[in-house]
């Protein structure tokens, strides 16, 4: 084990399943894991911060071990590019469309665990790597972000992206009596002459 590591496993603390992972983007600038030094995040706060803030963080919290996401995006050449069909419909995934599986890049995932204010670098890989380290590192990577949770929570009462509320006539809305009384069975259609049943539809 890492003797650097080892002083420091109080600033590691495996988020619960409630927990809100902050792994998107920095607490306080756009840093994110896409960005040219990744993203750090607090492996017992779950607070993610770009190198600029990182170091601030961690010298007022004592929080000194950090889960580094780093992604690096590949364009990818082929030496032969198939001819392309052109759109003749504005739909996805479907015959004269648009494809959605089209891949233009490869995505490179880094992760390590970074000690402050050394600035130490451990492999994930590390077979001498603590217990307590590694099933917080796969917690924090297999929650759901709290970016992600939010969109989700605030999208949960909407419609295409406008928000539903309640209209303020719900509660008042009056149903008219058109003096109409209709049966739970044996429904026929109201004209003279006409035999015609009506039934349910349902099963």
């Amino acid at each position: 084990m890492d003797k650097t590591l080892h002083e420091v496993l109080d600033s590691v603390r495996p988020p619960d399943p409630h927990k809100k992972v902050y792994k998107d983007e920095c607490m306080y600038s756009f840093d994110s894991p896409d960005s040219e030094t990744g993203l750090y995040i607090c492996m017992k706060e779950c607070y993610g911060f770009g190198k600029k803030f990182v170091e601030e963080y961690s010298r007022k919290s004592g929080n000194r071990v950090f889960l580094h996401l780093q992604r690096r995006h590949k364009i990818v050449v082929k030496s032969e590019e198939p001819v392309k069909k052109k759109p003749t419909k504005l739909a996805i995934d479907v015959e004269g469309g648009f494809d959605s599986n089209e891949t233009k890049y490869t995505v490179e995932e880094h992760k390590s665990v970074v000690v402050l204010p050394e600035w130490k670098v451990l492999a994930l890989s590390d077979e001498q790597m603590p217990p307590l380290v590694v099933v917080a590192v796969d917690d924090i990577l297999a929650l759901e972000s709290a970016t992600k949770g939010a969109e989700l929570a605030a999208m949960s009462n909407t419609w295409e992206g406008d928000v539903l509320k309640p209209s303020k006539h719900a509660l008042s809305l009056k149903q008219l009596d058109n003096g109409v009384k209709v049966p739970p069975s044996g429904w026929q259609c109201r004209y003279p002459g006409c035999n015609l049943t009506l039934i349910c539809g349902s099963t």
